[in-house]
C-alpha cells in the first residue's frame, strides 16, 4: 500500500464526531422502533410489538434468541459445526466434502469453506481448502498440494465430472414450534402468528411479481440482442479446461506421512491422485487461510478518490486504500463514512430546526473517510471542501477546532450564501473497486459518493465551473454525511446463514444485554445501551439482495458467483428540510459477474442476461419498492410500454447513435462511457416521468458474455428509495449524529428489508426467530434514546 493505514478505535471516531442522544418530539411522535415493529402488518392492523420498552422484555426476549438460535442447523454453514458433526475419521470428511460440493470452473481461492458449504460449488482451490478446514478443525495437521496439469489431462478429468443438481442443498424439513415457544414469542409479540402467515402470503406474491417482470423484461431483451451477440467459439469450455488445469488437493499428515486427499481423481478415495505434485502450501493453525500465492487469491483493492477542481483543470487524489479478501469476510460487515470536523458537541434537534445539520455541515472544514470492516476501522488521510489532502488527520495534537469558522449561522440558506468563491474546489469523491481474479485482467470499477461537475462538463474541460452555489453545497454535504455499506459476495447466500448474520451480534453480546435489563437508573441505561449498540453488527439489506439474487429466477440454478460481485448500499439523511424528508437509501449492484456452471446444456449468454435482469428487479425488492414505480431500469422499462418503437439498440462503440437520444447531458454522457468501453445497450428513446422528474434508464449488456445490468440516468446500477417522516419516523437518525456515524442507524432500514425475505413455509422458525431480533433491536434503540 501507498500510505500508512492507521487502525482507530471506535471511540475515537465517536468522541470526534460528538454524542448526542435522541429524545421524542413535541408532537407526540412514536419512536422508530415502535413504527418499524408494525411497519410490515400495519396495513391489515396486525400489533407485533408493545409500545414501550422495558427491562423485563429485553431479559425474555435475549432469552428467547438463544433458544431459537439454537434450532438453527449450523453444520450447513459452520465447518466447526460440521467438523463435530463428522467426527475425526478423515475419510468421513473427505466424502462429505465429494459427495455435497460439485467442481465449478474457475480459478483461485474465492470462497473459502464457509462460502464453499453455503454454495456448495467452487474451484479445486476452494474445495481443497474446505476439506483443508474441516480436518484442521478436527485436530490433523494439513497442507494444500498443486500441480499444473496438461490441457489433454484436464479434458479427461472433465469429460469424467458428474452433473451438478439444480437443489444443491437440500431443503429442511418443516419445522413445527412448541406450544410453549409459540406462547412465548405471542406473548412478546401479540400478533406475530398472524403477521408471519401473512408475510408468507406476500413473499409467494412478490415472487409471483417479480418473475411476471423478470421474464417480460428478459424476453424482450433477448430477442433485441441475441443476433448481436458475440460468438462463444469455445469460450465457455476454454475457460473449464483453463481452470481444471490449476489443480489443487489436500494432504494429511498421518503416521509421520503426508496422506493425499484428490476430490476428482479417477478414484475418488483418499491416496489417489490426478498428478504428481508440484509444490505444497504451508496451513498454520493460527491462521484462517492457507499460505496460497497472492496470485491464487480473488482479491477486491478499495480506494476512495477524490477530484479537486481548479480553472477548469481537474487533479484526483487517492485518501484511503486498502486490499480485501471476499473469503475472509463473509461475517464481517463493511461499511464507508465520513468523519466530519469540527462537528458540535450539542444536540442537533432537526425538529425544532430543519437545517440543524446543514447549518453544522457547512462549517465543517476537513472530512475523514473510515473504513469499517467487522471490528476494525482504518483511516489513511482527509480532505477539505477545496479538495487539499490532510495527512494525518486523526493525530490528536492537530488543533482542528479553529478550523470550524465563527460559529453556526441562523439559516441554511444564510450560511451558504455570501461567501467568495474558493480558488480550487472539491467536485467528486468515488469508490474504486480493483477486482482481481487469478488469471485475468485487473477489472476497475468506480462509484460516485458525488458528482457536482459530472461527466459532460468533465469531459468538455468546462472552465470557470462554480462548485459553491448552495445546490451544489447541499449534495456535498448530504453524500459526505451517509453511510455507504459494501458486500463483497462470493457465494450464493441461504435463508438459515441470513439468520445467523442477523443473530449472532446478540448471542456474543447477551450478558451485555442482560446486565442492561436489570439497569435502573436511566441515565446508565443509556449508556450501556450505546455502548452495546457499537459492538452490532450493521448488515443493511445487502444479505437479503443476495438471498433475493438467487431465488428470483430460475435460471440462476444454471449460474454461480465466479468472481467478487459488489453489492452497495447507501442511507443518508436530508442536510435541509429535515422535517419533510427522514432519509434516502440507494442500493447499487456495482458488479454481478457470474457463470453458467459446466454441462449446463444452456446458451451462457441467455443465462447471464437473465440473471442480470433477475439482479435488477431483486433491487426493488430489497428496498420494498414498486415494481412499477420504482427509481430502477426494470421498472422504467415496464413504465414505457410495449411499443415497438420506444426504444432501440446501441451497438458497442457505436457513440454516434447516442446523439439522437433526447436525454439529458450528463446521462448521454454516462451511456457513452459504457459503449466507448464495448458495451451494448437497449435504450429509451425518450425519459419517462417518475415521481413527477424526467428519467432514462438502459440495460448494458456485454456482447461476448452476456453479463448484463440495469443502469439509471444517475449512473447507479440499483434502486432508490426516498421514504418521509410520516411513513417511517428516522427520530435516531435525525437527532443522533453520533449514531448515524458509528452506522447504528442502519438497522432501522435493516429490521425493515427483513420482512421482505423469500420463506417457506419449513423455515417458520427462522422467521419467527427474525422477528424476535428486530424487537430485541427495538427495545436497545429505545434504551439508548431515553432509557428504561
Amino acid at each position: 500500500m501507498n500510505s500508512q493505514i492507521l487502525r482507530v478505535s471506535i471511540l475515537v471516531l465517536v468522541s470526534a464526531c460528538a454524542a448526542c442522544s435522541g429524545k421524542k418530539d413535541d408532537t407526540g411522535t412514536t419512536n422508530a422502533a415502535q413504527d418499524q415493529a408494525t411497519a410490515g402488518a400495519s396495513s391489515q392492523g396486525v400489533q407485533v410489538a408493545s409500545p414501550e420498552a422495558n427491562n423485563g422484555d429485553l431479559d425474555a426476549l435475549v432469552d428467547l434468541v438463544v433458544a431459537e438460535s439454537a434450532d438453527l442447523p449450523r453444520a450447513e454453514f459452520d465447518a466447526a459445526a460440521l467438523a463435530g458433526k463428522l467426527g475425526k475419521n478423515p475419510q468421513a470428511n473427505f466424502e462429505w466434502v465429494r459427495d455435497h460440493t460439485w467442481w465449478a470452473p474457475y480459478r483461485g481461492l474465492l470462497r473459502g469453506s464457509q462460502g464453499m458449504m453455503l454454495d456448495r460449488v467452487g474451484s479445486n482451490l476452494d474445495r481443497a481448502v474446505l476439506l483443508g478446514d474441516l480436518l484442521r478443525l478436527s485436530g490433523h495437521d494439513v497442507r494444500l498440494a498443486h500441480a499444473e496439469l496438461t490441457e489433454s489431462r484436464a479434458r479427461e478429468l472433465l469429460d469424467k465430472l458428474s452433473q451438478n443438481p439444480d437443489r444443491r442443498i437440500r431443503k429442511r424439513p418443516l419445522e413445527r414450534l412448541s406450544n410453549e415457544r409459540k406462547g412465548a414469542s405471542e406473548k412478546l409479540m401479540p400478533g406475530l402468528d398472524e403477521l408471519l402467515r401473512k408475510e408468507s402470503i406476500e413473499s409467494k406474491k412478490i415472487v409471483e411479481q417479480a418473475g411476471a417482470l423478470i421474464n417480460s423484461q428478459a424476453s424482450e431483451l433477448y430477442a433485441a440482442l441475441k443476433d448481436s451477440a458475440g460468438k462463444t467459439d469455445g469460450r465457455e469450455e476454454r475457460a473449464a479446461i483453463s481452470a481444471m488445469r490449476d489443480y489443487w488437493w489436500v494432504e494429511h499428515q498421518e503416521n509421520g506421512k503426508w496422506v493425499a486427499m484428490d476430490l476428482l481423481a479417477p478414484v475418488a478415495q483418499m491416496g489417489s491422485l490426478s498428478a504428481a505434485t508440484s509444490t505444497t502450501s504451508v496451513w498454520k493453525a493460527s491462521e484462517a487461510l492457507p499460505e496460497v500465492p497472492e496470485a491464487d487469491l480473488h482479491s477486491v483493492k478499495f480506494r476512495v478518490v477524490i477530484e479537486r477542481y481548479a480553472d477548469g483543470a481537474t487533479t484526483e487524489s487517492t485518501v484511503l486504500e486498502t486490499v480485501l479478501l471476499p473469503a475472509e469476510l463473509l461475517e464481517r460487515p463493511i461499511s464507508l463514512t465520513h468523519m466530519p470536523k469540527p462537528w458540535p458537541a450539542t444536540l442537533l434537534d432537526t425538529a425544532t430546526d430543519p437545517n440543524a445539520i446543514g447549518n453544522a455541515a457547512v462549517n465543517v472544514k476537513e472530512w475523514v473517510p473510515v473504513l469499517q470492516v467487522g471490528d476494525a476501522l482504518f483511516a489513511q488521510s482527509g480532505f477539505t471542501d477545496s479538495g487539499d489532502l490532510i495527512a494525518d488527520p486523526l493525530n490528536a495534537k492537530r488543533d482542528i477546532g479553529t478550523t470550524g469558522g465563527a460559529g453556526f449561522m441562523s439559516g441554511f440558506g444564510e450560511a451558504l450564501g455570501g461567501s467568495e468563491t474558493a480558488s480550487s474546489s472539491l467536485t467528486a469523491e468515488w469508490l474504486d473497486y480493483q477486482i482481481h481474479v487469478p488469471g485475468e485482467k485487473v477489472r476497475r470499477l468506480r462509484r460516485p459518493v458525488f458528482d457536482l461537475l459530472g461527466p459532460a462538463r468533465r469531459s468538455a474541460k468546462v472552465a470557470e465551473f462554480d462548485a459553491s452555489t448552495n445546490e451544489r453545497l447541499v449534495e456535498r454535504y448530504q453524500s459526505l454525511l451517509s453511510t455507504t455499506q459494501i458486500l463483497l459476495q462470493a457465494s450464493d447466500l441461504t435463508a438459515e446463514f441470513f439468520v445467523h448474520l442477523a443473530t449472532k451480534s446478540i448471542l456474543a453480546n447477551q450478558a451485555a444485554f442482560r446486565e442492561l435489563s436489570k439497569e435502573r437508573d436511566t441515565t446508565k441505561a443509556k449508556e450501556l445501551a450505546y455502548k452495546i449498540l457499537d459492538r452490532m453488527d450493521n448488515w443493511g439489506p445487502l444479505p437479503n439482495l443476495a438471498l433475493w439474487r438467487s431465488e428470483l429466477d430460475e435460471s440462476s440454478r444454471a449460474s454461480f458467483i465466479d468472481r467478487p460481485n459488489v453489492l452497495n448500499w447507501r442511507i443518508g439523511i436530508p442536510a435541509v428540510n429535515a422535517d419533510r424528508l427522514a432519509y434516502r437509501e440507494l442500493i447499487d449492484v456495482v458488479s454481478n459477474s457470474t457463470s453458467v456452471k459446466w454441462g449446463a446444456g444452456r446458451d451462457p449468454f441467455e443465462v447471464r442476461l437473465r440473471q442480470g435482469v433477475a439482479d435488477t428487479v431483486a433491487e426493488i425488492v430489497a428496498l420494498g419498492g414498486n415494481f412499477r414505480m420504482a427509481d430502477n431500469t426494470a421498472s422504467v422499462f415496464a413504465m414505457a410500454g410495449a411499443a415497438p418503437d420506444r426504444g432501440k439498440l446501441v451497438g458497442a462503440r457505436d457513440v454516434d447513435a447516442v446523439q439522437g437520444l433526447e436525454w439529458p447531458d450528463d446521462a448521454s454522457a454516462r451511456l457513452i462511457q459504457d459503449i466507448d468501453a464495448g458495451f451494448m445497450a437497449v435504450v429509451l428513446h425518450k425519459p419517462i416521468s417518475l415521481d413527477q422528474r424526467q428519467r432514462v434508464g438502459w440495460w448494458r449488456v456485454d456482447p461476448a458474455s452476456g453479463e448484463t445490468i440495469g443502469v439509471m440516468d444517475t449512473g447507479f446500477h440499483g434502486a432508490m428509495d426516498e421514504r418521509v417522516e410520516m411513513e417511517l419516523a428516522i427520530m435516531q437518525l435525525r437527532n443522533s449524529l453520533r449514531n448515524w456515524l458509528s452506522n447504528n442507524g442502519s438497522r432501522i432500514a435493516q429490521a425493515r428489508a427483513r420482512s421482505r425475505v423469500p420463506w417457506n413455509a419449513a423455515q417458520r422458525g427462522d422467521a419467527e426467530l427474525l422477528r424476535t431480533t428486530d424487537r430485541v433491536l427495538d427495545v436497545l434503540r429505545q434504551a439508548a434514546e431515553a432509557g428504561f
